[in-house]
């Protein structure tokens, strides 16, 4: 692996059918280091995908491990594990089927919970929460915590909630989606 990862704008610019995803940024932008720390012990890091578009978490996905290896146009009903190696450190992510769809049962979703905490052994270190504020209608918002909570009273400090926006969207609006009376409570949840 190259000593020095490339600046995010690079990557999305390197190749014409890469697809990548427009996130919003924070109010101030943060310096990014070129390398991941984990912690001694920790041989690797695993990380689930949630959110309500199979698309946009797998760009996502895409996008962490610089590759290609989630199909983003169909959505498969169980979950998928990959991983990759970003700087010689082990990168595990699980991109879970739509589990806020409302017509999913809640055995089904339990199924798929279940399903993905064995493939993330010994369990998640980190939730990614890929939504999209027009798409959050309040009975997702609430299986969305439902969802966090079956995987474990301190979940929601192991979350981190990605604001994906449509590409004409300005960057440094994230003072509105914590304004947003369902959105806001889960961002809100996952700062503490």
């Amino acid at each position: 692996m190259a000593s020095a990862a490339p600046d995010e704008d690079d990557f999305c610019s390197s190749s014409p059918d890469r697809d990548c995803p427009n996130f919003t940024a924070d109010e101030q932008p943060r310096n990014r280091r070129n390398s991941i720390d984990l912690p001694p012990l920790m041989s690797e890091l695993r990380v689930v995908l949630l959110g309500n578009s199979w698309s946009e978490r797998s760009k996502l996905g895409n996008f962490i491990l610089r590759e290609t290896v989630f199909n983003t146009e169909r959505a498969p009903d169980h979950c998928l594990r990959v991983s990759g190696l970003i700087e010689e450190k082990k990168i595990v992510l699980i991109n879970t089927p739509d589990l806020l769809h409302p017509e999913i049962s809640e055995d089904k979703l339990k199924e798929n919970v279940e399903n993905c905490v064995r493939l993330s052994d010994p369990g998640p270190d980190v939730f990614l929460l890929v939504l999209q504020p027009e798409d959050v209608p309040e009975p997702q918002t609430k299986r969305l915590q439902s969802i966090l909570e079956l995987f474990g009273d301190r979940s929601f400090d192991h979350s981190l909630v990605l604001i994906s926006t449509p590409g004409e969207e300005s960057s440094g609006s994230t003072g509105k989606y914590l304004q947003h009376p369902l959105l806001g409570d889960i961002v809100r949840k996952c700062r503490r």
